[in-house]
């Protein structure tokens, strides 16, 4: 009952992001129905960075590239900011591979059976001390990435398509506030239904939250994919800042899911610039 496969093609591997374009390209999606490699180099942790190339910074290229760090890759397709040490390197590193993931396998879970029948995130974890496309290191330390991978293969999945991740509120001279409208849509991998769904929605930040519900009722299908549920309009008097917005899907009150995403606001284009 399970199809084997005797090789992994090259034409099955994509790279969006890393090798060419951008890590938004994946929402072309796959032309396989098996994708059997995809992913992003991160950086390990500070510790095991210096125990591999030393503490001097800016780093030993040379030294970086016997471990595997691709620099053409990480700085002019990927974009990573290298920062001001290591500390920030190795941030902007895991965020760059956390980001990425997320992205790619949101669109694809979202996507099963259309054009997407199987998918291997590469990789889980590196076997001797390197820079590669793993989401634990060789000191078995995860990477941001591999939370990011619990998260997005949760068995059920509600996210949202928010649209955009800067959102300016003021968009004309009598400061007419732009809402964040809230799309959700569910995956749904179990092999019954889910009755009498609901989710809730928070809004925060280190200052305070806000927290929003979506009262109205709805089914996901089994083993199938709600491309919608019922939208949540809310209103933006957010002061300007950066927010998390957190998702929590419940079924006759059992929490089945939960996500979240950053979440930008500005009041003015000066802001919105900087």
């Amino acid at each position: 009952s399970r199809y084997i496969r005797v090789i992994s093609e090259f034409w099955e591997h994509t790279y969006g992001g890393w090798y060419i374009g951008n890590y938004r390209d994946y929402s072309a999606l796959p032309g396989t129905p098996i994708l059997t490699e995809f992913g992003a180099q991160a950086l390990p942790n500070v510790a095991s960075m210096k125990e591999m190339v030393g503490e001097s910074w800016p780093p030993d290229w040379a030294k970086m590239a016997y471990h595997d760090f691709q620099y053409d890759q990480t700085f002019h397709v990927a974009k990573i900011p290298l920062g001001n040490n290591w500390v920030e390197f190795v941030e902007n590193s895991q965020n760059y591979q956390s980001q990425l993931l997320k992205y790619a396998i949101e669109l694809y879970r979202k996507n099963k059976y259309k054009a997407l029948g199987g998918m291997f995130q590469f990789m889980f974890m590196d076997c001797w001390p390197s820079v590669t496309w793993s989401v634990i290191g060789y000191d078995r330390q995860p990477k941001k990435g591999y939370h990011t991978l619990v998260q997005v293969y949760q068995p059920v999945l509600i996210g949202v398509n928010l649209g955009r991740d800067v959102l300016m509120k003021e968009i004309d001279p009598v400061g007419f506030h732009l809402p964040i409208v809230v799309r959700p849509w569910v995956v749904n991998d179990r092999h019954e239904a889910l009755e009498n769904c609901t989710y809730s929605v928070c809004i925060k930040n280190g200052e305070f939250s806000a927290l929003f519900h979506q009262e109205r009722t709805f089914t996901v299908p089994s083993d199938g994919v709600l491309d919608q549920a019922p939208s949540l309009v809310i209103s933006n008097d957010f002061p300007a800042g950066k927010y998390q917005v957190e998702l929590v899907l419940r079924s006759n009150a059992e929490v089945l899911s939960t996500n979240q995403y950053d979440l930008t606001i500005v009041s003015t284009a000066v802001d919105a610039v900087r």
